[in-house]
């Protein structure tokens, strides 16, 4: 069974592919690391083994089960983008696993093979700052790790300078055997929990990241750093990305900051295969309004920009390769 994911309002729909192959490959189909998929937001998996032209010909593609969540204390009833782990052993056996994160400072696990909740966790750092409707709290960010450079054959990525089909690894953290396979979730305290996939506890104690009440509007994992970004100006919070080295002694955070540009978008920031970082950002009263900006990995430092005069962005970027080039896709106002 391959798990086709589309996000409604505190809701999430899961589509059958293809059942008759599934029993052949395995459980759960691709792995689905971060919003987007990849790490260059593409949102597609290129060599997914039970969905192709041949396959969508037969029989099986049909709906297979919904589920609502109602999430107590929110003003805003949202979820994350689930992150799929589709082959774990966990103590009840193989599981197919999908994380996501709501309004309320909740982080969810469902088998989304049987629509059963595996486990569920409130963080508890959660903000105790007053929600607007322009500034909510933002939804619990929640990713994976992620492999900066397109995947090789098979569906796993590579690392900046890592061999193709390497798969992409978390901190060297505690956590036993699925230690890669941590789950990282960012709190509207600002919090990064780094949660085991089993059973969803911290592995180590939160991390600093964010301010409290931050709007993210993105995270992702490269290379044990973790990404962020921000708009809304929520929480007093810079507009931009944000970075934590979360190997590092001190784990100091590093920002890029938009000057009051919005971030655009809902899977920021977004990496080219070199590991470069990309951000599109809105209008305002910036020097990098209305514009794609590239940043340097770790540091944030500004390598580049492109603006489309007055035009604002309205979504992050996407990257793909073209004769061996990087090229970068956003869309704007007009």
């Amino acid at each position: 069974m391959t798990g086709l994911c589309r996000l409604c309002s505190g809701l999430v729909v899961m589509t059958l592919a293809a059942a008759g192959a599934a029993q052949a490959q395995g459980r759960g189909g691709g792995a689905w690391t971060t919003a987007g998929s990849d790490a260059q937001r593409t949102s597609s998996v290129r060599t997914d083994p039970k969905i192709s032209s041949e396959s969508m010909q037969k029989p099986g593609f049909q709906f297979l089960w919904k589920r609502k969540f109602d999430i107590p204390g929110a003003q805003v009833n949202l979820l994350t983008q689930p992150v799929l782990l589709p082959n774990i052993i966990a103590y009840k056996g193989f599981k197919a696993l999908a994380f996501l994160g709501d309004s309320a400072d909740n982080v969810y696990a469902l088998d989304y093979e049987l629509n059963r909740m595996f486990w569920n966790q409130h963080l508890a750092t959660a903000s105790k700052a007053a929600r607007t409707a322009a500034c909510p709290g933002g939804i619990t960010a929640v990713t994976k790790a992620t492999a900066a450079g397109l995947p090789a054959p098979g569906g796993r990525g590579r690392g900046a300078g890592g061999a193709p089909g390497a798969a992409p690894q978390g901190p060297v953290m505690p956590g036993g055997r699925d230690a890669g396979d941590n789950v990282f979730a960012i709190s509207s305290g600002g919090m990064v929990h780094l949660m085991n996939p089993q059973v969803g506890t911290d592995q180590i104690p939160p991390v600093k990241f964010l301010p409290a009440n931050a709007k993210v509007v993105g995270s992702i994992l490269v290379d044990n750093v973790l990404y962020a970004a921000t708009t809304g100006n929520c929480g007093g919070a810079a507009n931009g990305v944000w970075a934590v080295d979360l190997v590092s002694e001190g784990k100091a955070v590093t920002t890029f900051d938009t000057k009051g540009a919005g971030v655009a978008g809902a899977v920021a920031p977004t990496f080219g295969t070199d590991s470069t970082i990309y951000v599109a950002t809105g209008s305002g009263d910036s020097p990098v309004a209305n514009a794609v900006v590239s940043l340097a990995p770790k540091t944030l430092e500004q390598k580049d920009w492109f603006t489309a005069g007055t035009s604002p962005f309205t979504s992050a970027p996407i990257v793909f390769q073209h004769k061996g080039k990087d090229l970068i896709v956003a869309a704007n106002k007009d």
